[in-house]
């Protein structure tokens, strides 16, 4: 038999080497007379151990087995033993047991009985101040429930930890005479009967506080879904550990030495000592891989009694433990470099055995970079919480975090020097001294050498400054040609503005307006004024655009035709039929549907003699395209043309000049077309305008950009 460095005992047997784990654990099953469903552990004051089942009632523990306590009778039916978390002790020793039902049940060593002066409620949990003489029991139906003294005497507070909803189920007392409240889902102050919650300005904590301990110095530790945290009057602060970073479930300190920590897949003891001489968080950590046969630790049950003993509750069993038996630290782990391979065109590894790769160097051509390295660290408390992290220094700026995985691979790397570390930590976080190392060089091919790097640059130089000459002058020409181009764009905008609102319109409706003021109907004379004004804004807002949005075409458009039943007296009705989905943020040409309205108006509505003029406007995709269609029930265009309908066709040359650019910058072209309509008896009934606009339709310039690219 021997010890190792980790402190584990070796034998060998007939059956092989076996390793013994700690004696410290001592665990009680159904087979020692436990109950089922345990929810609480305490020593009362005959420095017995009391546990209690969910549904089962209260034992004790009598010569290695437990036995039951008899239960006092129900005060009325309907209530059942249901035992909560959480089990307080006051200054004479009598314990306080949670009830869900009914109140707290009280054990003074003796018998088992009601607190007969507290009020029907249930409760979670129980503190005592031995020097204002207060008793706490929280987490009641009621609220917060506070005792006066020895003779009682209550007064009820209605606590919600840090107002979010549900009961207190930890608290502790600070330095400062404050009562923090926990629950599961934030935290309170209590001092008085005041009540603050967090997080506030002082303490920006906004997590919860399921379970608390209260150490030598007067510090609570606090164990939520986020960890371990440590409140110390002046902040919370995070306790980073890798095994304690979800739910904490309980917390006990031991003496001034240690704090047990509870989780859900084991527990772990913080080094007191050293956490405040160094700043360290030097957890053990202990699960079923290394003695701790328990499953998940319950909520609040945990017990130091005055033995020295430590008592956990599991969702599966009742742990007994000796802390003066546990493991020690041990020392820091080395780690090694099993082994170094080569990656192929394939990704498969093909490892490198050769004389210099057992020196600690190894040299590698500009084809063998992608290589990978597998490393291990022989601890054999705990093998499956050792922790590594690795550097490629030329690679990586700084260390990997902690991980499991016992390889990393790292492809293309390029050619240089290479010096890879590697680091181990066992389960109560202590790193190796110094790292396992191995130089690598990757030497260059030639074409990735200096001089290669000079001489290259400087013919692709020379060559790109010919080509650059050439496609200068090529450029210039070019240029002259789109200065024109974009010259008559300029132009078509100055005529498109001049086009959309002509005087002769702008003065008719005008003086529309004003026959509705001398009318004395000023509100309908103000609403058009404002569509007169908006229609003018948009044109000089958009003077130097040859597009709008669709949107911003139907608005105009709209506000157009409003304008105009005014000025005829209502001598047509139009309507604007937008057929979903449609985006209508996608760009048109601009005045693309205005100057087909204005033609169906001049030419064929308002040449009706019997008043009742229609024009549809109807806007669809279809296709991935934009379809627009005009439709008026007019005199037709033969007819139009017959009465000599005043027109000087500026609108249409306009579009025509549109259509012609646009077309040049797309590689659909649009595509319009206009249809005379006819009745039943063959009778011109109108016209049909269509204008299909393919997707991805775009162009735009503005007057910033052609000075850009003069």
């Amino acid at each position: 038999m021997f010890k190792d460095r980790e402190g584990n005992l070796w034998s060998g047997s007939q059956f092989g080497l076996v390793k013994f784990h700690s004696l410290g654990f001592t665990a009680y099953y159904g087979q020692d007379g436990l109950y089922n469903n345990l929810q609480i552990v305490a020593e009362d004051k005959n420095r017995n151990i009391v546990t209690g089942g969910w549904d089962e009632g209260v034992q004790k523990l009598v010569d290695g087995r437990f036995v039951r306590i008899p239960m006092p009778a129900l005060p009325k039916s309907g209530i059942s033993w249901w035992i909560y978390p959480g089990c307080g002790k006051d200054s004479k020793g009598n314990l306080y047991i949670c009830m869900e039902s009914y109140c707290s049940l009280v054990w003074d060593g003796k018998q088992l009985s009601h607190d007969a002066t507290l009020p029907v409620t249930s409760s979670f949990c129980f503190y005592e101040d031995t020097v204002k003489r207060v008793k706490y029991y929280d987490g009641t139906n009621l609220g917060l429930l506070k005792q006066h003294g020895p003779s009682g005497g209550y007064n009820f507070i209605e606590i919600i930890p840090g107002n979010k909803g549900g009961r207190v189920v930890s608290m502790e007392q600070d330095n400062a005479s404050r009562m923090l409240l926990g629950g599961f889902k934030g935290i309170s102050f209590l001092k008085g009967d005041q009540v603050s919650h967090l997080p506030s300005r002082e303490f920006p904590f906004k997590h919860s506080a399921n379970a608390m301990a209260k150490d030598h110095r007067g510090n609570i530790w606090i164990g939520n879904t986020e960890g371990l945290w440590l409140y110390d009057m002046k902040q919370f602060r995070k306790i980073p550990n890798p095994w304690f970073n979800d739910l904490v479930v309980s917390l006990c300190t031991i003496d001034s030495s240690q704090l047990f920590i509870g989780g859900l897949y084991g527990i772990g003891f913080l080094d007191l000592k050293t956490f405040y001489q160094h700043d360290s968080a030097n957890i053990r950590f202990f699960n079923k891989d290394n003695g701790f046969t328990g499953n998940e630790c319950q909520q609040n049950a945990v017990c130091y009694d005055s033995r020295g003993m430590l008592w956990v509750v599991t969702t599966d069993n009742l742990l007994r433990i000796d802390p003066s038996l546990i493991p020690h630290a041990g020392s820091a782990p080395q780690a090694y470099i099993e082994k170094i391979s080569l990656l192929d065109e394939t990704m498969k590894s093909v490892p490198l055995v050769t004389s210099t790769v057992l020196n600690g160097y190894l040299d590698l051509s500009f084809t063998e970079h992608n290589l990978r390295f597998d490393f291990t660290a022989p601890v054999f408390r705990g093998p499956t919480f050792v922790r590594f992290r690795y550097q490629l220094e030329g690679q990586d700026e700084t260390w990997s975090q902690p991980t499991r995985e016992r390889y990393v691979v790292y492809t293309n790397l390029a050619p240089g020097k290479y010096i890879f570390k590697v680091i181990a930590c066992n389960d109560a976080g202590l790193w190796s001294a110094a790292p396992a190392c191995f130089e690598i060089v990757i030497h260059p091919a030639f074409w990735q050498t200096w001089w290669f790097r000079v001489i290259i640059p400087l013919v692709i130089a020379g060559f790109f400054f010919r080509r650059g000459f050439q496609f200068m002058s090529r450029r210039k020409k070019s240029m002259q040609q789109k200065l024109e181009s974009e010259k008559k764009i300029a132009e078509l905008q100055l005529l498109s503005i001049r086009n959309q609102i002509d005087p002769h319109f702008t003065f008719n409706a005008m003086n529309s307006i004003a026959s509705v003021i001398l009318k004395e109907d000023k509100e309908k004379a103000y609403r058009f004024f404002v569509k007169l004004s908006n229609l003018i804004r948009q044109v000089l807002v958009s003077d130097d655009k040859v597009t709008r949005t669709l949107a911003e075409e139907l608005v105009f458009v709209q506000n157009y035709l409003e304008i105009e039943k005014l000025r005829f007296r209502d001598s047509f009705q139009f309507n604007i039929d937008i057929v979903q989905p449609v985006d209508l943020n996608q760009e048109v040409p601009k005045m693309v549907i205005q100057t087909y309205a204005e033609n169906a108006l001049k030419h064929g509505l308002l040449n009706k003699s019997d008043g009742a003029g229609q024009l549809v406007i109807t806007i669809r995709e279809e296709g991935g395209k934009l379809h627009i269609m005009i439709e008026d029930n007019g005199v037709g265009r033969v007819q139009a043309r017959k009465l000599g309908s005043e027109s000087t066709g500026k609108g249409m040359m306009i579009l025509n000049f549109y259509y012609d650019f646009f077309d040049r910058y797309n590689e659909h072209k649009i595509h319009h077309e206009v249809a005379d309509l006819y009745n039943e008896q063959n009778q011109p009934a109108g016209t049909r305008v269509t204008v299909v606009i393919p997707s991805g339709f775009r162009y735009k310039i503005t007057a910033h950009e052609r000075n850009k690219k003069h």
